[in-house]
């Protein structure tokens, strides 16, 4: 059997097409007969499907890979095993020994929901092959009495509102001119813009715009700071909740909080909140950009240590 996964390290990468080597191994009689790791420098599905074929792969194994690749790789005859994740020789063994399976590594039986009810342990959605939620189809997770979400009253308005703006047929509007639409449709009329410091002047330009449609009230994180720039607790989310509660916001909004602060102040909001911008300092507050490509993620190969022990 010649398997090859994708690598991210020494683990299977968690995107197929965005490894930079491949782990080629032969599996005979249970047992890895031979490995090695050759060049993977392309994410164009008919060079990666080449490879394959010149490799006369039996089987590959790696984490996500769209449908459509994935049914094809399966069609030209390889046994494709799809999310897993974990050490490469972790998943070879459990391959020779005949316990592999999509999902594998993601949890006890995470990807393969092929019951009528809703699992205890886990759901894994990105597991899932049926998706038909996605395709105009069914869901096979039955979630029984949760199956409607039976909003009533501000809930139901808030549901409706935002089902309308987001099926907008000429999708045209950025996400502030989202948020606008949505204010006036909920009956908002006073927002709360909890910023960060570092992006102030974001937070100046969105909080001009509101303010030609509600009453604006922007609160900096940094509120109350007591002088020390480089004090630790400088930055105060549970003061920015509680003085926008003060105010009687009808919605808060998150403008580039520090991870953590987001959520102490969602967990604290008295209204209901959204985040409009996201903080990354790396890849210009855009943190999706990070799937499109491999090279953002290279610090998480490399293991370089980002999280202090201890206070100095």
């Amino acid at each position: 059997m010649r398997v090859a996964i994708p690598l991210f390290g020494t683990r299977v990468s968690p995107r197929c097409q965005f490894a930079r080597e491949l782990l080629f191994a032969v599996v005979e009689e249970g047992a890895v007969v031979s490995q090695e790791r050759i060049p993977f420098s392309t994410t164009d599905d008919r060079e990666v499907a080449n490879l394959f074929r010149e490799l006369e792969l039996d089987v590959l194994v790696c984490g996500g890979l769209r449908r459509e690749v994935m049914v094809e790789f399966e069609a030209s005859g390889i046994q494709v095993y799809v999310n897993v994740a974990g050490e490469t020789d972790v998943v070879l063994d459990a391959l020779a020994a005949g316990r592999l399976h999509s999902g594998f590594g993601l949890g006890d039986g995470a990807g393969e929901l092929t019951g009528s009810a809703l699992p205890t342990a886990a759901v894994d959605c990105i597991a899932c092959l049926e998706r038909g939620c996605v395709n105009g189809g069914s869901c096979p997770v039955d979630l029984g009495p949760y199956a409607n979400p039976g909003l009533r009253g501000q809930a139901a308005r808030v549901y409706d509102v935002g089902r309308d703006v987001s099926a907008e047929s000429d999708p045209a509007l950025c996400r502030i001119a989202e948020l606008v639409h949505f204010c006036i449709g909920a009956g908002y009329e006073r927002i709360g813009i909890a910023f960060c410091h570092e992006l102030y002047h974001e937070a100046e330009t969105l909080a001009a715009v509101l303010s030609r449609f509600f009453e604006v009230v922007p609160v900096c994180c940094r509120i109350g700071a007591n002088g020390r720039a480089s004090d630790d607790a400088a930055c105060n989310p549970v003061a920015q909740a509680r003085v926008l509660k003060d105010a009687g916001t009808d919605l808060n909004v998150i403008a580039g909080l520090c991870l953590g602060c987001d959520i102490l102040f969602t967990e604290r909001s008295h209204a209901p909140v959204t985040t409009l911008f996201v903080k990354d300092r790396s890849l210009a507050h855009n943190p999706v950009a990070a799937i499109y490509t491999r090279y953002h993620l290279e610090d998480l190969e490399k293991g370089r240590p980002l999280i202090r022990s201890g206070r100095n």
